[in-house]
């Protein structure tokens, strides 16, 4: 892992905005923007989208 993982491009709002809360569950995680806005990524196994 460490340098191998892809890194995960986030914007939220006007592209000013930052990650204000994180959620992770078992094999996902959520993120919500300080400007609005919610991203969310994971295992996917299911096509989840």
């Amino acid at each position: 892992m460490g340098d191998n993982l892809e890194t995960v491009p986030l914007t939220f709002g006007n592209g000013e905005g930052a990650a204000s809360n994180v959620f992770a569950g078992s094999f996902h995680s959520c993120v919500t923007g300080s400007e609005g806005g919610l991203a969310c990524f994971g295992y996917n196994a299911l096509g989840q989208s």
